[in-house]
């Protein structure tokens, strides 16, 4: 029998029946088809095929996927007719399904006649957990049918926007699960968000102390109240020697807000925009909410996890390119002189280049360069969360072409009148020299940890990984044990209580063998955490 899903939010399930063990000499097709037309007409299916992790059989991994291609459409939302044409066959997205531990039911839907049932939006808050079911034998597979009802079954209201059918993040789903089994068990070791433990630095908590008390935290100007943004310029001369005017300075609530407004006035529905794979998805998913096509382009060691002009050449036409130096998740940097050269392509060619520097300042054995030192039509952004420890503080500011200044300040007024006022009257201090001083040693603990955590991940056998000039990251190539990192990052926690993030979420197609490992916490953690994946890959 396959697990039964749960889902958040309030659903009924009932199991209406079970397609039985499929043999060797059997056709699925056949048996898959049998069952679906014994359904009432107008019935909505939901079909996902799961075997075993284990299971590497080709004709077995064949079948599953002639399930797939045979029985399954794009889109939840998107039947396709069914051979009698009254029946309906839907799938989630294929870039949510993935080879998981867990069962995936077959799901039989409402009466004949009933509103199409309102399907789950795929986000953190509304995925389905599933319960452990037991394994299919090798070369044989199980489908479970349900019946699926919600409240929303009788509901005049569409559902979700199919611009809001974006995938879930799923580090926020490890975390999740870790904060869980550290309520009941206290035994987990955090390697998965992104985030510094240490916190904002004294001068800033102080400045927000007298801020509370004496300050006028009201809406404050659009793009930012003029310290900070004079601050943030002079930044700019002190780190690169860039003579930057505040007006092209704008502050943002939170580098996220920055790339929501930066997308948003530079670029037209049907755009298309590249960025690395791996890479930060929000990029992705924000563009295809904003109804941008995103293109794709696989890296590797070769070139450092890195675009190059010669990728660049081969996509075609392109209105916009995202880069990342120091990146998320592999912490490598694009070169001084290479992000010159990527910066004038795009400047050749009108290619408007979005440049990701939030993690400037945490670099080690490399040099990092602004893209203003080459072209004032890039779009650069920058953050608070990361170098000045400052995650929860929700901020980060943009350089913007003058061109661009009046659609950035009339979006920002519509979307969030104005950045968190305490946050930036702190921030301001965030720039002084004392401040610098406090930060700069984090980022010694930083090389201190990444030079513990490469240490001992070669320890324990697992020697590819890109190579970290900054952030404070390790992008690691897990092939050898798993091509699923979602179920092994889940197994990995539910054996060991190391959480760690799946490659999966950066990098759909070969995410996979890959996963993300975060040393910006204690060094004791480092170390806790390699021992007990020593232990568990070795048995």
């Amino acid at each position: 029998m396959a697990g039964v899903l749960e889902w958040d939010r309030p659903m009924a399930l009932q199991q209406v029946g079970t397609l039985p063990h499929v043999a060797d000499d059997r056709d699925p097709a056949t048996l898959m088809r049998t069952y679906v037309d014994a359904l009432p007409p107008g019935s909505y299916v939901v079909l996902s095929h799961f075997f075993n992790p284990g299971d590497e059989d080709p004709e077995a991994a064949a079948v599953a996927t002639g399930w797939s291609r045979r029985f399954c459409t794009a889109r939840w939302h998107r039947p396709i007719p069914h051979a009698r044409g009254d029946r309906h066959l839907l799938r989630r997205p294929r870039t949510h399904r993935t080879r998981l531990r867990d069962a995936r039911p077959l799901v039989a839907g409402r009466p004949a006649g009933a509103p199409r049932p309102r399907p789950p939006p795929h986000d953190r808050r509304h995925r389905p957990q599933a319960v452990t079911p037991t394994l299919a034998p090798r070369r044989a597979r199980a489908l479970t049918l349900l019946d699926m009802t919600t409240e929303s079954a009788t509901s005049p209201f569409p559902p979700a926007a199919q611009r809001a059918d974006v995938p879930p993040f799923y580090v926020m789903d490890v975390l999740s699960a870790a904060k869980a089994r550290q309520a009941e068990r206290g035994d987990v070791v955090f390697l998965c968000a992104g985030q510094p433990t240490a916190g904002a630095p004294e001068p800033v908590l102080a400045a927000a102390q007298q801020a509370l008390r004496g300050s006028d935290l009201g809406y404050t100007p659009q793009l930012g109240i003029p310290p900070l943004r004079e601050a943030i310029a002079g930044h700019y001369d002190r780190a690169y020697g860039l003579d930057v005017d505040p007006a092209d300075v704008i502050v943002t609530t939170g580098s996220s807000g920055g790339f929501l407004l930066a997308f948003l006035a530079a670029f037209e529905v049907g755009d298309r925009v590249a960025m690395a794979r791996p890479g930060y998805p929000a990029y992705r998913n924000l563009l295809n909410a904003l109804g941008c096509e995103v293109v794709e382009f696989a890296t590797d060691e070769s070139t450092r996890f890195q675009p190059t002009p010669e990728i660049l050449d081969g996509l075609g036409d392109i209105k916009g390119l995202v880069v990342a130096s120091p990146s998320n998740p592999t912490g490598t940097i694009v070169a001084p002189g290479e992000l010159a050269t990527l910066t004038e392509w795009c400047t050749a060619r009108g290619v408007r280049l979005i440049s990701d520097e939030i993690y400037h300042g945490i670099s080690y054995e490399r040099d990092v360069a602004c893209a203003w030192q080459t072209s004032r039509e890039a779009l650069v952004l920058g953050s608070f969360s990361k170098y000045f420890a400052m995650t929860g503080w929700r901020l980060g500011w943009m350089l913007a072409p003058q061109a661009l200044h009046r659609s950035v300040d009339v979006l920002t007024g519509n979307f969030n009148i104005c950045p968190p006022a305490l946050s930036q009257h702190a921030a301001v201090a965030a720039l002084s020299p004392e401040s610098c001083a406090e930060l700069d040693g984090h980022v010694d603990h930083y090389r201190a940890n990444r030079d513990l955590l490469l240490d001992g991940l070669r320890d324990i056998g697992l020697t590819r990984i890109a190579p970290i000039d900054g952030a404070f990251y390790a992008y690691v190539d897990v092939s050898e044990h798993t091509d699923d990192s979602l179920s092994w990052c889940r197994k990995l926690l539910d054996d060991t209580g190391v959480a760690i993030t799946p490659g999966v979420d950066f990098d759909p197609v070969a995410g996979g063998s890959f996963v993300r490992l975060s040393f910006a916490g204690a060094r004791s953690d480092i170390a806790t955490a390699v021992e007990r994946m020593g232990t568990w890959l070795r048995n």
